[in-house]
């Protein structure tokens, strides 16, 4: 069996799976995919940002704050219930209470500041689940023919080819 034999399998579930390494891939939800009608993929001809701007149109303009930089986010306790329990600093000095915040960092971005952007400090589980997260791309191409040349019944297509390198994950492990 040649080494392209063995990889290809490896590829194909990571693939399918969205995930760099399947060692950390969650067996609890493994296999739990449905296919829930419509589109089986959407082109986001603009990119995930049309997304975000569907969305931001549909709120109040005083509700949403952008273009300021988050140096804490503070849950106060013990509050009396006319009390929002959230308080957002910003580095302009501005702070904001709310009784609800969403947080939307980049990965990398909560990886470097998790440990102090929040007062009291997430817990040692979140903050160890958030450093063990790992960063992914999953690429894929549509192509458009003006005449199927496949098989009735064929969904997709994984493509594999034999190079001389195989890329290796941090254990030397072939990906």
């Amino acid at each position: 069996m040649t080494l392209i034999n063995l990889v290809f399998p490896n590829r194909f579930q990571k693939i399918d799976n969205s995930c760099t390494n399947l060692k950390k891939l969650s067996a609890k939800d493994w296999g739990k995919y449905a296919f829930t009608g419509g589109q089986d993929c959407v082109n986001l001809s603009q990119g995930y940002g049309s997304i975000v701007d569907v969305l931001v149109k549909s709120l109040p303009q005083s509700v949403l704050e952008v273009g300021k930089e988050v140096t804490q986010v503070e849950w106060k306790r013990n509050l009396d219930e006319n009390s929002p329990p959230v308080v957002v600093s910003c580095n302009d000095g501005s702070i904001y209470c709310a009784r609800h915040v969403i947080v939307t960092l980049s990965l990398g971005c909560l990886k470097k500041n998790a440990y102090k952007l929040f007062n009291p400090p997430l817990p040692n589980n979140l903050l160890t689940t958030i450093n063990a997260l790992g960063f992914g791309v999953v690429n894929k191409i549509f192509l458009i023919y003006k005449e199927p040349w496949w098989s009735p019944g064929t969904f997709g297509f994984q493509i594999i080819r034999k190079t001389k390198h195989y890329s290796r994950d941090s254990t030397g492990q072939v990906m």
